[in-house]
């Protein structure tokens, strides 16, 4: 609780010094040259959690799960965004697979594997937006070069490509072995390590094999989209035009730049990055400021929402699975 405690405070320090340093005041932030624009970036944002719930249920789909209803993976995204603005980076995760399976009776391995692959599939695109953005806006700059990219992905593909290639078997060969350890506490941790490895190498193959994926890749790509719009309508309603090309790899690079940071929700760096990007392109730096306050505000919508879902699920947290749990075949 502490170490998050510090991790807030230091994002609200960076947060609070741009503030200051630009004199920004509650009537710059309502100075709405267009407040049609301001409200359509609030439906986009909005609109982008259906976009992330039906890629949710879509994937469910995938491991021959029987899926639950629209309307629980649109709580459960509203959920997780909760919980990635409320801990440290990452713990939304495990939670999100937690509630797939104890508030929506997904089978264990199938949750950990769902939640897991989303996560990889998310990281993996932002590295390449902004891998990209990188090499073609910054290759001038002394520390960026496209050795020392390769040099950061090539280990990266190197271990996922390994992860693809080692059989089945090896895995099962393996929990045998850890089976036979006599420390109790290395042959459980042992145990449990290897038999997600198999369950989590066996339905990524199964997700990535099967016809949903071009749907789901669809909803990605629509994903990213939604959002670069979103920037663009915060702009225009303050009466500025950036390039949406522009504005795709700035949130792609910030939201990256944040998650290696352990503050929740990247608090203050996100916004860091984000304004002096858009200050580089030539964006008026109070403008850039206002417009990265503003979604800051809006996202404080579906995280209290997200909250309240967090209150309803709570109960079944800490209780057993309800009766009637979906499982697939294969789920043990």
């Amino acid at each position: 609780m502490k170490k998050r405690f510090i991790f807030y405070l230091a994002g609200i320090a960076i947060f609070a010094y741009f503030i200051y340093s630009q004199k920004i005041n509650i009537d710059q932030l309502l100075d709405l040259k267009n407040p049609e624009f301001f409200l359509l970036a609030i439906v986009l944002f909005l609109s982008g959690f259906f976009l992330l719930a039906l890629r949710m249920k879509i994937l469910s789909k995938t491991l021959e799960e029987k899926s639950p209803g629209f309307s629980k993976f649109l709580q459960l995204e509203f959920f997780n965004r909760f919980i990635s603005y409320a801990f440290p980076s990452r713990l939304n995760i495990p939670a999100k697979a937690i509630a797939l399976n104890k508030a929506m009776g997904m089978g264990k391995g199938n949750a950990l594997s769902l939640a897991s692959f989303e996560y990889a599939m998310d990281t993996g695109t932002q590295i390449l937006l902004a891998f990209s953005a990188l090499y073609f806006f910054s290759r001038g700059l002394p520390y960026v070069s496209f050795e020392r990219m390769l040099a950061f992905t090539v280990p990266v593909l190197v271990v996922l490509i390994a992860f693809f290639k080692i059989p089945v078997s090896f895995f099962e060969k393996t929990v045998q072995k850890s089976g036979k350890i006599k420390n109790a506490f290395i042959k459980s941790a042992s145990l449990i390590l290897f038999k997600s490895l198999k369950k989590i190498r066996e339905t990524w193959m199964q997700i990535l094999l099967s016809r949903k994926m071009f749907p789901v890749l669809v909803l990605v790509a629509a994903y990213w989209v939604v959002q670069t719009l979103v920037m663009e309508s915060f702009f225009l309603s303050y009466g500025t035009y950036v390039p949406m090309g522009y504005i795709l790899v700035i949130v792609a690079i910030s939201i990256f730049v944040g998650g290696l940071s352990q503050i929740p929700g990247g608090l203050g760096v996100r916004e860091f990055a984000m304004i002096l990007m858009f200050e580089f392109l030539g964006v008026p730096s109070g403008i850039a400021l206002v417009v990265v306050i503003a979604r800051r505000l809006v996202i404080l919508l579906p995280i209290a929402l997200g909250f309240i879902v967090s209150l309803s699920w709570g109960y079944r947290f800490l209780g057993s699975p309800k009766k009637g749990k979906i499982t697939s075949g294969r789920q043990k």
